[in-house]
């Protein structure tokens, strides 16, 4: 029923101001509207992939656009001079204020509307879309990611010497993924998605026999939490099951409904995320006195980060910045995450004296 609407809303803009409009919409300024201007910005362009054939409000204004990563999701952000309601109708929906995205297929794309009211006379437009073909069909949605990856890295000796028993015990256990066939990539940067990936398959392995200390994914008809991660998305359960948990977050407190799942994550938010699987129970606040006592920083930390770099110190040598960075006086928390850093965080889950890591793990295997 949704492919048989797209097929009509889609052809019967054609030749109308509304459907004649993405052209305009999408267009960069020519140099004769630019020349009189003052200096500003680049224009935003979309992705030279985007689907052009996909008509826009003729008041849409495109301010934000994120290409396809990797066969997943991209993205374009338009603000429109017109009521969400309005916005709606467009599209051929009711007068009601849609409740959730509108998925569609045209033209081999996977393509998903939101609309978002900013006040009564201005909102917001989101159109993910997603390159398919006949051989690669959309995953089903809900699903957790692909199986583990467990085979023989070609490059494991380029990552520092310190952290390679790290990742062989993880790759042993068939918790890491590739970045290129056969190739693992360890000082390349780690990003969000694959962090949160890797997060929820250790911890739901290292607490295999524990069942309450595991992570719950979510299920396939939940409304997403953002909206550049959408249900269709391949990692769509396992994310959206951290985010109901609590347990991680936006990249942006300013923009709480972006995951920016290609985003690479900073040392600062790879602790945040997984020092509390540590120590449930974080310090009510922390100082960077305290901070600089227990660990020697005087780096610039959010609060939260003032919290789990201040809880981190009680695992001693197990600490997960012992174990990823070494013997440092300075954090750097803005800098990536590595992707062999990342390996030897999820190493070790727990406290010193009470927690469980890859080598017990493999000792229980039969």
């Amino acid at each position: 029923m949704i492919l048989l609407w797209a097929g009509l809303v889609l052809g019967g803009c054609q030749g109308t101001e509304w459907g004649t409009s993405l052209g305009t919409a999408l267009a960069p300024p020519s140099a004769e509207q630019s020349s009189g201007s003052r200096r500003s910005d680049p224009p935003v362009v979309l992705p030279a992939g985007f689907p052009r054939d996909l008509p826009i409000p003729p008041t849409a204004k495109l301010v934000e656009a994120i290409a396809p990563e990797q066969g997943n999701f991209g993205m374009g952000r338009w603000q429109v001079s017109a009521p969400r309601e309005q916005v709606w109708q467009f599209y051929g929906q009711a007068k009601s204020v849609q409740p959730s995205p509108l998925v569609l297929t045209k033209n081999l794309f996977k393509i998903t509307l939101t609309v978002e009211a900013v006040n009564a006379d201005q909102s917001e437009l989101f159109i993910h879309y997603q390159p398919l073909t006949p051989a690669d069909p959309p995953p089903e949605p809900g699903n957790v990611s692909s199986e583990p990856f467990s085979g023989q890295f070609t490059d494991l000796d380029q990552a520092p010497l310190l952290l390679q028993p790290y990742l062989k015990d993880l790759n042993r256990l068939g918790m890491l993924d590739p970045l290129e066939p056969g190739l693992f990539a360890p000082n390349r940067p780690i990003s969000r998605r694959v962090f949160a990936r890797w997060l929820f398959r250790v911890n739901n392995l290292f607490y295999s026999d524990r069942l309450a200390r595991q992570i719950q994914a979510a299920l396939p008809d939940q409304a997403p939490s953002f909206i550049d991660l959408g249900s269709s998305d391949p990692d769509f359960a396992i994310i959206q099951g951290l985010a109901n948990g609590g347990l991680i977050g936006s990249a942006d407190p300013k923009l709480p409904n972006r995951f920016a799942p290609g985003s690479t994550i900073s040392r600062e938010q790879a602790l945040i995320w997984k020092v509390p699987f540590d120590y449930p129970q974080l310090p009510g606040a922390a100082s960077l006195a305290a901070v600089q006592k227990a660990w020697g920083f005087s780096d610039r930390l959010s609060s939260k980060g003032l919290q789990v770099v201040l809880a981190d110190a009680q695992g001693g040598d197990l600490a997960n910045i012992r174990r990823a960075f070494g013997f440092i006086r300075v954090l750097q928390p803005t800098k990536p995450l590595t992707r062999a850093e990342a390996a030897a965080i999820l190493w070790h889950f727990g406290g010193a004296s009470d927690g469980i890591n890859a080598q017990a793990v493999i000792r229980r295997q039969p």
